[in-house]
């Protein structure tokens, strides 16, 4: 059988190989980072957003990697690695996927509230689903401003002024999808609405 300190080099060699490939890995995503920044056209959203969460995905998986090393290292005694490159990627993906996959979100809902069956609508959905993509939207715009990285800026002031266009008619969703309203109520709505398009009733 082998004995503890056989099974501690061959696991740290394990190791030691695996960080090899984290590292070409993270370099490899870190360009992609460092690239993102030159797209800008809306009409590329959805392969945009899907490009963006593919990067977070080897993002969030390289995370919990550099955790596992950490945690391994001190079993092993051993002083764990530095992953402050991965922190900075991370952190500054960060704005260009919440700025895309919020886009394209947006975008899909926009036309699901607009054109699809109304009472498919989830009222409470749609309200917070617009208060928080406005918010994003917002952020970024000025974010991506003050940094010059203006097709960025343009995508998210776009996106901000379409949701800002559409927020006037959440209280109208949520009152019409208010689960008391009754035939009533619904008969009343049409004789005004009749009535303000100056129609006969």
């Amino acid at each position: 059988a082998e004995g503890l300190d056989a099974i501690s080099d061959k696991f740290l060699a394990e190791m030691e190989g695996e960080q090899v490939q984290f590292g070409k890995d993270l370099v490899a995503v870190a360009d992609k980072v460092k690239a993102f920044s030159k797209h800008d056209d809306l009409k590329k959203v959805e392969a945009v957003s899907a490009e963006a969460r593919k990067i977070q995905a080897t993002l969030d998986e390289l995370g919990e990697k550099s955790r596992q090393f950490v945690s391994r290292s001190l079993l092993f005694g051993k002083e764990p690695e530095d992953y402050e490159e991965l922190e900075d990627t991370t952190k500054e993906f960060l704005p260009y996927v919440e700025l895309w996959v919020t886009a394209d979100e947006w975008l899909k809902n926009e036309e699901k509230w607009l054109h699809g069956p109304f009472n498919d609508i989830d009222a409470d959905d749609c309200e917070e689903t617009t208060t928080i993509s406005f918010k994003t939207m917002f952020k970024y715009a000025r974010t991506f401003t003050n940094k010059g990285i203006t097709g960025c800026a343009t995508v998210a002031t776009t996106i901000r002024d379409q949701i800002d266009k559409f927020r006037p008619f959440v209280p109208v969703v949520k009152a019409l999808r208010n689960p008391g309203m009754r035939d009533r109520h619904w008969h009343q709505l049409s004789e005004k609405m009749a009535l303000s398009q100056g129609k006969p009733m």
